[in-house]
């Protein structure tokens, strides 16, 4: 992929062979990582899901609004924030609770995006990365050009998720259990980084280097 200097500017001022790719699995596998990596091995904006759903909570959007009403006010804390970890047990524990969570999700983060992404498509990036563990579930697939599934081990996903989110195993236990298998991500997939003792940084530059050759 040739730098930014040798690039021309599309319609709308986007970079043209900027390619834009969705980073997906399930809880655990290490799809941050794998961002972080890009983004330090190649010009790339990052856009992280969950990030945007809690700055979306916090701010007290629509997004937020309609979360509460939809679970009531038991799920807010005293300063009127929402209790994450209150919500995530109630939707970890209840398939219905997690759909109506991801309807909402699916509609208002999906959308703030999608408006991030061309915010971002007039930058001097070679890449855009979404980091989106349910782009599949939401209907995104066609936003992006490619799509990277990160899987691992599942002992090595539960092992990241009580020491990101501070809960017990059984905890993570359920929120895999929630989640789509590995199998059913890599079907969508591109490319698949399997994220457990391999050297994922070069696992990641491949990856990066053949998107570049089909690009040339």
């Amino acid at each position: 992929m040739p730098y930014a200097d040798e690039r021309s500017e599309g319609k709308e001022g986007m970079i043209l062979n900027m390619k834009i790719i969705g980073i997906t699995g399930s809880s655990g596998s290490g799809k941050s990582s794998v961002c972080k990596i890009i983004k330090k091995i190649r010009r790339a904006e990052i856009i992280d899901a969950d990030e945007i759903a809690k700055e979306l909570q916090d701010n007290k959007t629509t997004y937020y609004e309609k979360i509460v009403e939809t679970f009531g006010k038991d799920i807010l804390l005293d300063n009127g924030y929402i209790n994450r970890k209150k919500l995530a047990n109630i939707i970890f524990s209840n398939l219905v609770e997690k759909e109506k969570l991801d309807k909402l999700t699916f509609k208002y983060v999906v959308e703030e995006i999608k408006n991030r992404i061309e915010l971002l498509k007039k930058q001097d990036s070679n890449y855009i990365v979404v980091d989106a563990p349910t782009l599949i579930e939401a209907g995104m697939l066609d936003m992006f050009d490619i799509i990277i599934v990160v899987k691992s081990k599942e002992n090595n996903k539960i092992d990241r998720i009580c020491k990101r989110d501070g809960i017990t195993i059984k905890e993570a236990q359920k929120r895999l259990a929630s989640q789509k298998s590995d199998e059913f991500y890599e079907a969508y997939a591109n490319f698949v980084i399997s994220n457990d003792d391999e050297d994922i940084e070069n696992k990641a530059k491949e990856i990066l280097e053949s998107i570049e050759r089909e690009n040339n």
